[in-house]
């Protein structure tokens, strides 16, 4: 039986295809189960990888927006191409997964004037200066910041000044399937 609700077009927003760890897991598990209802797309800074594969396999479209560094000319073009590309497809919501994608593609999307965008904060850990000061920036530009337990959804109120009202609180993905014996 299909939805009567209306398709969302959505942009999952990782660094790299690199299976690092759980961020890149969740983002891929998580689209999986959307893709069914929802029309999905992935933007990734970096498409060297084991998980680029398994995107494609269950077909849903990588675009790759190449940035090493997050100043200079090279990731304000690719900002501008993010946010283009964001527009002119007319994205719903944007999911930012990591440091980097969480400032330039919620930049993008906030440049593209996308209804829903998020932000993600899985740690509890003080990050490098860098990165703490573009993690102020990109959740304040955020419409909610994605935290997957209390204690990380606290340390984003403590030490990233983000107001508790923007919070929410998803865990990590849990695939059943691998639990069944």
């Amino acid at each position: 039986m299909k939805s009567s609700r209306a398709r969302l077009r959505i942009v999952h927003a990782i660094d790299s295809m690199a299976a690092f760890g759980g961020t890149e897991l969740n983002a891929v598990r998580t689209l999986e189960h959307l893709a069914g209802n929802h029309t999905c797309e992935v933007f990734t800074l970096n498409s060297r990888g084991s998980m680029l594969e398994r995107y494609q396999r269950s077909k849903i479209p990588v675009s790759v927006f190449p940035v090493s560094s997050l100043v200079g000319a090279g990731a304000v073009v690719q900002v501008r191409r993010m946010a283009r590309r964001l527009h002119e497809d007319h994205v719903d919501v944007v999911h930012a997964h990591d440091v980097y994608t969480n400032l330039l593609v919620v930049l993008a999307a906030r440049m593209a004037r996308v209804r829903v965008v998020i932000a993600s904060k899985r740690w509890t850990r003080t990050l490098q200066r860098r990165h703490s000061y573009t993690s102020l920036v990109s959740y304040a530009m955020a419409h909610r910041i994605l935290v997957n337990s209390s204690e990380v959804g606290r340390s984003a109120t403590v030490q990233d000044h983000v107001s508790p009202r923007k919070i929410a609180v998803i865990p990590n993905f849990v695939d059943d399937t691998l639990l069944k014996a």
